[in-house]
């Protein structure tokens, strides 16, 4: 049956004595935390705020893939936490859950939480969501209001390279002179701590790769701007020379006007893009900017009678 409504302070409290009682053991693994903010009657956001002193003093361990537990030597809150660590990141699902949604946010963010915790550090989660239900509605204002509320240092995730994250990180460093690190595609100007995918490498690993596997030709798609896509490409070219044909289709549209438009017009247009080359004969191989890109593909290979990873290649780099 649902507990009534409380604060943060009162869940903690609650959470640590039906540890010390024994009906919460040791080890034991504790619901998902959507599940348990219901069953108090609270947001997400207020259960992470109860759960993060409890993960700072050692009485509950967060582990990255797994969930959240009560740890084996519960400490009752004999440890003091080193720093009050701030996480923002854009995630439209409960970040301690790896199910839909933005997943690699999600799993950047427990991940972050895991490490933290488990170092003695006190963490809190800040969302910026971009559609209708909105927390913070801009990371300038989440990063203000870490600062504001006592943050000892600040990790800004920016996995899906959404746009105004760049400038607000640069405009808040500015204002704020405490560490702060910024997880992204790409980098910033000095000043920011970076940690950045290496987007050529692994346009490099995808071209060796198709070429290693027998396929005599690749084409690398390009149907939206994007630094970090840029970037893939020169990989691209670098591993695979001649071999491979760039269908660029961009036109400076960026990435986020790209994935606005409705479905059946991407479908279409990528559909555009690839018509002429699946005509050509000998083993193809496309490179994709995502595995969206390649299910929006899909249609149009079937509908050509090509069967992917027979006739075809298909490399998607993981969002989904």
């Amino acid at each position: 049956m649902p507990r009534p409504p409380v604060h943060a302070k009162r869940i903690a409290d609650d959470l640590r004595q039906r540890i010390l009682s024994g009906e919460l053991r040791r080890g034991m693994p504790l619901p998902g935390r959507r599940e348990m903010a219901e069953s108090y009657g609270v947001a997400v956001l207020t259960l992470q705020r109860a759960l993060a002193p409890l993960l700072a003093d050692g009485t509950l361990r967060a582990e990255s893939t797994r969930g959240t537990y009560v740890a084996d030597r519960p400490t009752g809150g004999r440890r003091r936490a080193q720093a009050n660590i701030a996480i923002i990141a854009q995630s439209e699902i409960d970040p301690n859950k790896g199910d839909g949604g933005e997943i690699w946010s999600a799993r950047a963010v427990r991940a972050c939480e895991a490490v933290l915790s488990a170092a003695g550090s006190s963490t809190r989660f800040y969302n910026v969501m971009h559609h209708t239900r909105r927390w913070w509605t801009a990371p300038l204002a989440a990063l203000q209001a870490a600062a504001a509320e006592g943050a000892d240092a600040i990790i800004a995730i920016n996995l899906t390279e959404a746009p105004g994250w760049a400038e607000a990180v640069g405009a808040f460093r500015q204002q704020w002179p405490g560490p702060l690190v910024y997880a992204c595609g790409d980098t910033l100007p000095p000043g920011v701590s970076t940690v950045s995918h290496d987007q050529e490498a692994s346009g490099a690993a995808a071209a060796t790769h198709c070429l290693a596997t027998g396929y005599r030709r690749v084409v690398a798609m390009r149907p939206y701007a994007a630094s970090w896509l840029d970037h893939r490409l020169v990989g691209v070219r670098r591993a695979a020379g001649r071999k491979v044909q760039i269908l660029d289709a961009a036109g400076g549209r960026p990435v986020h006007e790209f994935w606005a438009r409705p479905a059946p017009e991407q479908v279409r247009f990528l559909a555009d893009m690839v018509r002429g080359i699946l005509a050509e004969p000998g083993p193809l191989a496309i490179i994709a900017p995502s595995d969206g890109v390649v299910r929006d593909l899909l249609p149009t290979l079937e509908q050509a009678g090509i069967q992917p990873g027979a006739g075809i290649g298909l490399i998607g780099f993981d969002d989904l």
